[in-house]
């Protein structure tokens, strides 16, 4: 039984090793072929992580195409823009998939993908500009309160909320916004050849719609998910084996993580033939025992 039981232990060890190795090489193979996925997660007001993401994609030739995965309601104007530049110049193919919110300058961004997923009841379009000044000048006045202000020019406390805007500084800020708008309904309509910048116009009304809605209006190309995305992208990079790799992650970050993956399957493996051994010990144990009890008996015992 000792025998058997070191047996099955080392058949065990030897199956271990032998899958993680598989697993591994296997793996370290696919990491040249990769598809990018970039998740584009919560209000968006910085664009440096992003950016720098989008043209490690565009620069690694081991990354055939990418997913931009989306569920954000938008950001700054100019945070947007910038990242959308980014994604209107990616030479790979490229999707974006809006999760559950793709709205305002998240839309704006993905309207520059090749491509546009959405599920069903997704939240997307709200498609403007806005600008806020809180005043509280009145308030402050109310409690005593005063601001003695020195500045090096007119324009340096815009915003600021111990004054109101002036006349002059009201039309400023509106013709600023009707600028950042014109832009951005003349970069959508760019990114969406079935709509012209009229019709763009029409519905960037600051409206929000489903994904059934959306489709409808031609803001997006199609209802899937990120699985569907992934193998769209696949597709239009011509491969069918690849490694999905979310770009935030270092090459070190991205093999730690599908070793442990494979160690734990090792280990489940591992515990299910342990299992199995025991299992065969036990039955083994149970025959010898019943072929004892056979002989007592024929001996008369």
């Amino acid at each position: 039984m000792s025998g058997l039981n070191t047996f099955l232990s080392m058949l065990a060890l030897i199956i271990i090793v032998s899958y993680i190795g598989a697993g591994l090489s296997s793996t370290y193979l696919q990491m040249g072929k990769q598809l990018g996925v970039i998740q584009l997660v919560g209000p968006i007001y910085t664009f440096g992580d992003i950016t720098d993401q989008i043209g490690y994609a565009e620069d690694d030739p081991r990354i055939k195409g990418l997913v931009l995965f989306v569920n954000s309601p938008g950001g700054g104007a100019y945070a947007c823009m910038e990242v959308r530049r980014y994604i209107e110049n990616m030479s790979k193919p490229n999707i974006a998939v809006i999760d559950e919110v793709g709205a305002s300058g998240a839309y704006y961004i993905a309207s520059a993908a090749d491509e546009i997923m959405a599920h069903a009841n997704t939240l997307t379009g709200s498609i403007g500009v806005i600008s806020v000044w809180e005043d509280y000048s009145v308030w402050l006045e109310n409690e005593g309160v005063k601001y003695h202000v020195w500045k090096s020019g007119e324009a340096k406390d815009l915003y600021e909320p111990w004054r109101s805007p002036t006349a002059e500084e009201n039309e400023t800020i509106q013709q600023n916004l009707d600028e950042i708008y014109d832009t951005l309904v003349r970069d959508i309509a760019r990114g969406r050849p079935n709509l012209t910048v009229d019709e763009t116009r029409k519905v960037a009304n600051g409206s929000i719609y489903t994904g059934i809605e959306a489709l409808d209006l031609g803001l997006v190309d199609e209802l899937g998910d990120y699985r569907q995305a992934l193998k769209s992208v696949a597709s239009r990079a011509d491969t069918n084996r690849y490694l999905t790799r979310d770009l935030a992650l270092s090459d070190r970050e991205v093999l730690a993580d599908l070793f442990i993956s494979y160690l734990v399957s090792g280990v489940t493996i591992l515990v299910a033939i342990s299992l199995a051994t025991i299992g065969i010990l036990k039955m083994s144990t149970r025959r010898r025992e019943r072929a004892e009890i056979e002989r007592s008996r024929l001996r008369g015992v």
